[in-house]
């Protein structure tokens, strides 16, 4: 029995895995290294241990087999059956394999033929979508019909929409929006139309439509550190060097000027409010973060981004031409008010006697887009020589002015440039002088010469402006506020004088024109002022009043001066004065038109009377009836008579390139008209004009297209 079962095992290790059994040396039977190697890689190393250990002891038994070789089968048996599971697990997962390969293709070919359709369509010249295919009832807007503006639904058009026009103007999204500059968001003119369709936005649209303006640091130097006021000093010399002399004769002396520095309190003071009614709005989309809360702080955050921009723009501009003006306490004020500019800063030098102006317009010529080029060399030309040969000074000039300046450069010398830039950045015959335009100058005059770098503004803290804000939050609204000091100061300006008659301008270190603005400008009135200040410049020009407006006093204005008045307003709430009160001396009251004016003159304290006053047309060269191509080289205003027949002006004989012309109409009666085409080129939004009793055109002419063409500036 035990041979037997012996050859039986032995005889199946050799059919199976050719294993022969070996004695080893204790008697027992073994097996090789490579003979147990076959054996772990079919069953494992768990069953082989076990097997060889069961097989040993059986054939060490000469009573034959026992339970352990018929456990030792059992395993086997075991093991086989679990090799067949892998073996059909391993045939299951091949055909996954397989299958996913199929898959993995198909999706391949499938976004390979969409490439090839987006490319197709991406190259067809597609027409503007049909009108009134927007479908306002599924709550979303047809985006190109509103750029186009090719709709009938009204939260679509473009006429009376300004968000809509500015959107399509800018090629963005059809949609904008625009912050309230008084109190907190004003979203009560949008309601109506965003209500319509604004629920849920897919995409953040919104546009930000507020430019961030160039830092003027860039032209003068910012500096930090100044709290209040700051006392910068000036050290003026006369001459001290002479012949040789036997005996001691001293000369020379030294004589200092203090300039100070004002810095002025500037400040943002902000609410947010009436939010909770936003979820129900637009920016539902927003106010996921914040819950129910009544304050959206995600709104909040978007706004203040906005906010910090204007904020920025503000300051630029205020640096350039602000005017400090002490608030009225309770009352918002003007951001142009919060602090001096470089304009006003220089015109107080003017006014202290530190800084006597080169009297320009009398001496050369009042400056003009049409002698700018001519104006500045003259002006450099009377800053002292030795000044002037240092190279180190610079010429600032308006920023429009410059375009100007540069335009007529080329006309006279040619655009002649080399590797240092354009000739027109440098003065004409004197190339060690800079030309700077000054961004944001408005329709300044002002033109100054001084070494580059002494004009400077100035600040407490870098970023305080921004990095000061405060929060409170009461009652469901939030507050914000913030607080900063700016100025603006020249290192040197000038040795005060009494007088400016034969003043030495060798004692001063800045050096400008007599004019402030140009003789043509009118300085704009705050809308229902009755007390007009004429502080910043004398020529004033009334605006559209929000009720019927009585001017009672002049501001600012000194015994012996002239102020002028310019009607700027077409209604019915027109600025007037009455002879009563301080202008009792007056001829008769004052009910102007459009385009009127008035001359006024302090003659005493509490006493102003009027010595000049004009229409719109006082002065006009008549043209004569029926004249359809007037001859205007006696003139640059004209006034239409009473046509026999219908007369239309086709052109403007005689007429000098970058000249401004007006012609105002004299009569109703075969009123004189303009076509909006050949030598005219008319605002598209206005159309031609009609030359009738009381309205009047500008144009300016223009050879920017190679001829001469009337280009409209303004009409009323």
């Amino acid at each position: 029995m035990y041979e037997q079962a012996k050859m039986m095992i032995a005889a199946l290790l050799k059919a199976k895995f050719n294993i022969d059994l070996i004695p080893s040396k204790d008697g027992k039977s073994n097996l090789s290294t490579d003979e147990r190697s076959a054996l772990v890689e079919k069953y494992g190393e768990d069953f082989t241990a076990k097997f060889i250990s069961a097989f040993d002891k059986e054939l060490s038994n000469p009573g034959g087999p026992t339970l352990e070789l018929t456990t030792a089968q059992a395993d086997l048996a075991t093991a086989q059956t679990d090799l067949a599971t892998a073996q059909a697990d391993l045939a299951t997962a091949q055909a996954d394999i397989s299958s996913s390969a199929v898959e993995l293709t198909a999706a391949n070919n499938k976004v390979t033929n969409l490439q090839t359709e987006i490319t197709k369509l991406a190259g067809l010249d597609l027409p503007p979508p049909p009108a009134g295919s927007g479908n306002s009832s599924q709550g979303a807007i047809d985006h190109s019909i509103a750029l186009y503006g090719q709709t009938t639904v009204s939260w679509q058009q473009i006429e009376g929409r300004p968000w809509n026009s500015r959107a399509r103007s800018a090629l963005m999204a059809t949609e904008g929006f625009e912050i309230a500059a008084v109190g907190s968001v004003d979203y009560s003119a949008l309601e109506a139309d965003l209500g319509a369709y604004f629920r849920e936005r897919k995409m953040d649209d919104i546009v930000n439509l507020v430019p961030e303006l160039t830092d003027v640091s860039m032209i003068f130097p910012l500096e930090y550190g100044h709290l209040d006021q700051a006392v910068l000093t000036t050290l003026f010399s006369t001459q001290f060097s002479q012949a040789f002399q036997e005996d001691f004769v001293p000369q020379g002396g030294f004589s200092f000027e203090a300039e100070i520095l004002q810095m002025y309190n500037v400040g943002v003071d902000h609410e947010f409010k009436n939010m909770k009614d936003l979820e129900k709005q637009w920016i539902g989309y927003l106010s996921k973060p914040d819950g129910s809360k009544a304050i959206k702080m995600g709104f909040v955050e978007w706004l203040i981004i906005d906010m910090f921009k204007k904020m920025h723009n503000e300051q630029q501009i205020r640096r350039i031409r602000g005017t400090r003006i002490e608030p009225t306490q309770g009352t918002p004020g003007l951001s142009i008010n919060a602090a001096d500019g470089v304009q006003t800063y220089i015109s107080k030098k003017i006014d202290e006697l530190k800084v006597i102006p080169f009297l320009m317009s009398t001496e050369f010529a009042p400056l003009s887009l049409t002698n700018v080029v001519d104006y500045i060399f003259e002006m450099v030309m009377k800053v002292p020589q030795q000044f002037r040969d240092t190279g180190n000074l610079a010429t600032y000039i308006p920023s429009d002015l410059k375009i100007f300046y540069d335009k007529q450069y080329n006309q006279l010398y040619g655009n002649n440039n080399d590797y240092s830039g354009p000739e027109s950045d440098k003065v004409k015959f004197i190339q060690s002088m800079k030309v700077i335009g000054i961004p944001y100058s408005g329709n300044s005059a002002r033109i100054f010469i001084t070494i580059e770098g002494n004009i400077k503004l100035f600040e407490f803290k870098a970023g305080e402006m921004f990095g000061n804000i405060s929060w409170n939050s009461s009652a469901k609204v939030l507050t914000m506020d913030t607080a900063w000091k700016e100025g603006v100061c020249a290192i040197g300006v000038g040795k005060k004088r009494l007088s400016a008659v034969g003043a030495d301008f060798s004692e001063q270190v800045i050096w400008v024109n007599d004019e402030r603005y140009f003789s043509t400008y009118f300085l704009p009135i705050n809308a229902d002022d009755t007390t007009p200040s004429v502080a910043q410049f004398n020529q004033l020009i009334t605006g559209v009043n929000t009720a019927a407006t009585v001017i009672t006093d002049i501001d600012d204005m000194a015994i012996g001066t002239y102020a002028i008045l310019k009607c700027g307003s077409d209604d019915a709430n027109k600025s007037t004065i009455s002879a009563t009160l301080i202008f009792d001396e007056m001829t008769a009251d004052w009910t102007p038109e459009f385009g009127d004016t008035i001359t006024l003159f302090k003659r005493a304290a509490g006493e102003i009377i009027d010595v000049k006053r004009t229409t719109a047309a006082t002065g006009a060269i008549e043209i004569a009836a029926d004249d359809d191509t007037p001859d205007v080289a006696a003139g640059l205003i004209f006034i239409t008579q009473t046509n026999t027949v219908p007369t239309i002006i086709t052109n403007l004989d005689n007429a000098t390139a970058d000249k401004e012309y007006t012609i105002h109409g004299g009569s109703d009666t075969n009123s004189s008209t303009i076509a909006d085409g050949g030598n005219f080129d008319l605002d598209d939004s206005e159309g031609g004009m009609t030359l009738s009793d009381g309205s009047f055109i500008r144009f300016y002419a223009s050879t920017a297209t190679g001829s001469l063409v009337f280009m409209e500036l303004e009409r009323g």
